[in-house]
């Protein structure tokens, strides 16, 4: 033993380290638990959505709410609704998006994940949850050996808001008729919601995320299973949270498996 052995014995000792656990010494940083899913590894974060401030004053235009609630009726598949969304060009978030995005995955699947509205990823492809925030949430599906095969996923929204802003009022009630549409078009048996925007617009709450967040709610005439969770692009940038998300997601292939 050389000096500088016997120099880190006693400093242990004087902190009051006096017995060993084990034989050799044990690197706790070095390992990682079984149990842990991949997607709770930390991921290069996304720009994160620009809030807009507080609209309470905000008129909506009765008549344009009726016109999407008419157009989004009128389908009878997703062809339809598609068209309908495109030719619907009185929505504002249309005027200033590069593309519709629809949804991604299988139409007939029992769940369905309705996220907040796409940011620039999916404005510039067209696709549902693509770009950094996609791939955690294939890694988060995957953690429950589910795939894109096995869901359908869209969000609240079919436009991307100006800068990532949050929707308005009005951008929410004239979107609200299309997405209702298509999850009567997919017929999933649970949802999965994905961030405030969504859960306050498909649940008729006005409740902050950390209150919804983890609840099972009803949606809709057929009080379909949904649980609350944060959104993938949300996660990039509080990872930490992470761990909350994991057992919402447990909690959800708890009510799959008991179905």
């Amino acid at each position: 033993m050389t000096n500088a052995d016997l120099a880190a014995l006693e400093w242990y000792m004087d902190a009051g380290v006096d017995i060993a656990i084990a034989d050799a010494p044990n690197d706790r940083f070095s390992k990682q638990e079984l149990e842990t899913p991949s997607f709770m590894a930390p991921e290069k974060a996304p720009t994160p959505r620009v809030a807009e401030p507080k609209q309470t004053d905000i008129k909506i235009n009765s008549s344009l709410i009726e016109a999407a609630k008419n157009a989004a009726s009128a389908c009878t598949n997703f062809d339809e609704l598609s068209a309908a969304i495109l030719e619907f060009t009185d929505h504002p978030l249309k005027k200033t998006a590069t593309n519709m995005v629809l949804g991604d995955g299988n139409t007939k699947a029992d769940i369905m994940v309705i996220g907040d509205p796409p940011s620039n990823d999916e404005d510039r492809s067209g696709d549902a949850f693509s770009g950094v925030g996609g791939q955690l949430l294939d890694k988060i599906l995957a953690s429950i050996d589910l795939s894109r095969e096995d869901a359908y996923l869209t969000h609240i929204t079919h436009w991307r808001p100006p800068g990532n802003s949050t929707p308005t009022a009005e951008h929410l009630a004239l979107s609200k008729p299309f997405i209702e549409k298509q999850i009567d078009l997919v017929a999933p048996q649970h949802l999965l919601i994905l961030g405030n925007v969504a859960a306050k617009t498909l649940l008729d709450t006005t409740k902050s995320m950390s209150r919804v967040r983890g609840e099972w709610f009803e949606y809709g005439p057929s009080k379909i299973p949904a649980i609350v969770t944060y959104t993938p692009d949300f996660l990039l940038n509080n990872p930490l949270q992470k761990r909350k998300t994991w057992a919402d997601i447990l909690s959800l292939k708890g009510k799959i498996t008991d179905a």
